[in-house]
């Protein structure tokens, strides 16, 4: 994943928290403290890059702890809030994605509080 390799093996080496974040097989999920991890979640974490981000909203990246991408949690404005969406086509034919019920209330109380969020800003204007 293209996460994995994002900080490159010079980073581990001057950076021991990042080291100390390493799967037993050696993939590196994320720096502690890294501004781009929104949420850390029991199951995922919410990554926002920023670069997808529409005009008023922001989207986000959800991924779990084996750095596999999960799907993006964005603006739906027919509905008026944040949604998950899973999009399957980035996924391999075979490759399935199961989740429990915990996992989705952690989704839905990130969704939640992110629309919270927006709508306070938009009305606050």
């Amino acid at each position: 994943m293209e996460k994995a390799s994002f900080w490159g093996e010079k980073f581990l080496k001057d950076n021991k928290e990042a080291a100390d974040y390493q799967k037993p097989y050696g993939i590196v999920i994320y720096p502690k403290g890294n501004p781009k991890v929104v949420y850390e979640g029991k199951h995922f974490y919410v990554w926002h890059e920023g670069t997808k981000d529409k005009p008023k909203t922001k989207v986000f990246d959800v991924y779990n702890y084996g750095n596999d991408f999960l799907g993006e949690i964005q603006w739906l404005g027919t509905w008026r809030q944040y949604a998950f969406k899973i999009d399957f086509t980035k996924f391999k034919r075979d490759e399935v994605l199961w989740f429990g019920g915990s996992c989705f209330t952690e989704i839905h109380d990130f969704c939640r509080k992110q629309t919270e969020a927006q709508r306070k800003s938009t009305f606050s204007k």
